[in-house]
């Protein structure tokens, strides 16, 4: 009997899936560039807005710190201007605004510490900061004793401010989306105000220190707080939005404000070119105090800015990341798809190679040489 022969079809099965893992080389490699690059440019973007939302909290508190800061550096003022006959009173009021500026800086560090790597520029900067921090107790010190000069006691508060401040511009600088950007430029703006308005208060009352007599150089410095108010808030109209130009203009307005504002006209226009504060329509302690209280208008608008970036940049922080795991799922997935597809055509083109002969191998079987041969039906009917 002669052996028929058989093919089993692996090589031309083989052929097949080599095909198709050649075809799929291309869109394989593609896609991990793809993918690749996109996670990369991600890295940037992803850890400037970690690092914008954990910013977000130590600027906040550092509207608290400037705050207690600008009344403190008042109350030393007052303290120093004061006549022997007011020095109680002074003094409990300094050590009131002294213990205020505590607590702050007690949560302003708390939060600054757990900030973490940040840029070069915006570390030196906090470092900056808290060396400022630490001089306070020192300040305090000479000011409680009258062993410092006015002038030398408001600039020691004035450092520590000033770096407050850039601390807000420096912070806007990490945030990447354009929005919380905006948001930040305008809280900045915002506290960067109101440290004029503090300014004009203490240049007053650097003018009663000074026997009364606000002299040129002072009222110089006080014009150009006022204009320094003006410029920032210019700044603040360019980048807040509608709703926060309204919430300014509802919260910065009442009896508290015209009344700092009708005592900083006179300053400006009515005041005698002497200088002489004796006919002023207030003494220290209500300059002081109508000051004071303008300054918490603009402080509500400051808080209130502060907590919408907190929440503006943790929700740009996560929506980074989700942009991200899109951006890098959807083409593993498109990829994921075609490698199923590429699958299924090269089982179903093997199946259709597969050898005829195999499958009549097995319908007719084996043959069996004693079974007897059929005959036709003609032969049977004959």
């Amino acid at each position: 009997m002669s052996e028929r022969p058989t093919t089993t079809g692996s090589p031309s099965r083989a052929s097949i899936w080599a095909k198709v893992g050649l075809v799929m080389v291309l869109p394989v490699a593609a896609t991990a560039v793809l993918v690749t690059n996109g996670l990369l440019d991600h890295a940037d973007t992803a850890k400037q807005a970690d690092q914008a939302a954990r910013l977000a909290p130590v600027v906040q508190a550092s509207g608290q710190l400037v705050e207690g800061l600008q009344d403190e550096r008042a109350k030393a003022a007052l303290l120093l201007a004061s006549p022997s006959a007011g020095q109680t009173r002074a003094e409990g009021a300094y050590d009131e605004a002294r213990s205020a500026v505590t607590t702050a800086a007690a949560d302003y560090t708390a939060r600054r510490t757990a900030v973490g790597e940040v840029p070069a520029d915006l570390l030196i900067t906090l470092d900056r900061i808290d060396s400022g921090l630490r001089t306070l107790p020192d300040l305090r010190t000479a000011i409680a004793t009258s062993k410092v000069a006015f002038t030398d006691a408001t600039r020691g508060y004035d450092a520590i401010v000033e770096n407050l401040l850039r601390l807000r511009d420096r912070a806007a600088q990490v945030a990447v989306d354009p929005a919380l950007n905006q948001r930040m430029r305008a809280a900045a703006a915002i506290a960067r105000g109101k440290e004029h308005l503090s300014q004009e208060r203490v240049t007053v009352l650097q003018g009663y220190y000074s026997a009364g007599l606000l002299n040129p150089n002072l009222k110089t410095r006080f014009i150009a707080a006022q204009t320094g108010w003006t410029q920032a808030m210019e700044a603040f109209s360019a980048n807040a939005t509608e709703d926060e130009m309204n919430q300014f203009k509802d919260t910065v307005t009442g009896s508290k404000l015209r009344e700092a504002a009708a005592f900083a006209g006179w300053v400006a226009a009515s005041m005698p070119a002497s200088g002489d504060l004796s006919g002023a329509p207030f003494n220290i302690d209500i300059w002081d105090s109508a000051l004071f209280n303008n300054g918490t208008l603009v402080r509500q608008v400051e808080r209130q800015l502060d907590s919408a970036v907190v929440d503006g940049a943790a929700t740009a922080r996560d929506d980074g990341k989700r942009q991200a795991l899109v951006e890098a799922g959807v083409p593993l997935a498109i990829l994921l798809l075609a490698i199923l597809l590429a699958v299924f055509v090269a089982r179903s083109m093997t199946r259709s190679r597969r050898d005829p002969s195999d499958g009549a191998v097995v319908a007719d079987g084996p043959v069996d040489p004693d079974r007897p041969l059929a005959t036709t039906a003609s032969s049977n009917r004959g």
